[in-house]
């Protein structure tokens, strides 16, 4: 559901910034506008939510992935509900709330990029992408 969420507000940044683009050149933006529009829409009817299980966390741990995230940000709570809660995800993620004073966040504290989490990064490289199950499984080449 936040999936879908997320893309209806992309959407309508699209249809926004069409309009503004309309108001100056009615006749060429216009038609470009709707068919992008219609684009989108048969995209976000062909997005499925998937069930994160632990073979797919298997499999993006195996790919390299991890994430390093805090158990005081929103973010990183709504980040792992997504993946299935804390006991499916566990093998990827590293809690970073604990200022050095523990393993994972010793990890957190040599190997985090930035000062911002959750922070995904696959092998060592920090990842910008999609971070919905789907794109991160299609960039780590795990099959659905």
């Amino acid at each position: 559901m936040q999936i879908k969420t997320i893309i209806a507000i992309a959407v309508a940044a699209i249809l926004i910034s069409g309009s503004i683009y309309i108001s100056q050149d009615k006749n060429i933006i216009l038609n470009a506008s709707i068919s992008e529009k219609e684009g989108v829409e048969e995209e976000i009817e062909e997005i499925e939510e998937i069930e994160v299980t632990e073979q797919i966390i298997q499999c993006l741990k195996d790919a390299g992935v991890v994430v390093y995230g805090s158990s005081t940000c929103p973010a990183c709570a709504e980040f792992v509900q997504m993946y299935g809660g804390e006991e499916i995800i566990s093998p990827i993620y590293l809690d970073c709330s604990g200022l050095g004073t523990d393993e994972e966040s010793q990890k957190c504290v040599e190997n985090m990029e930035t000062v911002y989490v959750p922070e995904i990064q696959i092998n060592g490289e920090l990842y910008r992408g999609d971070r919905s199950p789907q794109g991160l499984l299609k960039e780590a080449n795990c099959e659905l």
